[in-house]
């Protein structure tokens, strides 16, 4: 990334943001300790919801200003660690979590990436932004490039097990999927 986009995302974090997590972050259930990555964490919203679900959670932004917000709002206990990372330089491990979760975010360089560390049998969940095409209103990057395609998802997750599968447009155009990492030698199913 760029230094012009780093402080832009920097600039982006000096107030506090309070929105609540998109309620697709239930689909992920209980955490009993498992450990997640909160890709492009921003202020934590997400992480904090995880941490209340029981997970411990690797929170990476590249805005220290987020993080830094972020670091004041845990809990005393937090099983969080905070890294301040560009992700152009993926910093993790493979097969290294139980779950990754990525909101209001998309970069496809980092979809490989994403895949590879997950753990096998664990969890990938997305919830971005769609690029709607009819015209209407809708919230997000206004660079289609950050956008996903209608059924971009389903294609590059036709390998892995679909566990939950929505789109929101009441909500400026959203898609959302959650999805099992194969464990070797077992078939992807999808929802009937």
């Amino acid at each position: 990334m760029s230094e012009q986009d780093r402080q832009r995302w920097q600039r982006r974090h000096t107030e506090p943001r309070d929105a609540p997590p998109r309620p697709t972050i239930r689909w992920v259930g209980r955490g009993g300790g498992a450990l997640a990555l909160d890709v492009a964490c921003g202020q934590g919203r997400h992480t904090l919801a995880l941490l209340e679900l029981g997970y411990r959670v690797v929170a990476v932004d590249i805005a220290r200003t987020a993080l830094e917000r972020l670091d004041r709002l845990l809990p005393r206990a937090a099983r969080a660690f905070l890294v301040e990372a560009d992700l152009d330089t993926w910093p993790f491990a493979d097969e290294a979590f139980d779950l990754i979760v990525m909101f209001d975010f998309l970069d496809r360089t980092l979809l490989q990436r994403l895949r590879s560390s997950v753990k096998p049998g664990g969890l990938l969940l997305i919830d971005t932004f769609l690029n709607d095409r009819s015209g209407g209103a809708r919230s997000g990057p206004s660079n289609p490039r950050y956008l996903l395609e209608p059924g971009e998802l389903d294609r590059l997750f036709a390998d892995w097990t679909i566990l939950e599968r929505e789109r929101f447009e009441r909500e400026g155009m959203r898609d959302a999927i959650l999805v099992r990492r194969p464990v070797a030698g077992t078939r992807p199913k999808t929802p009937s």
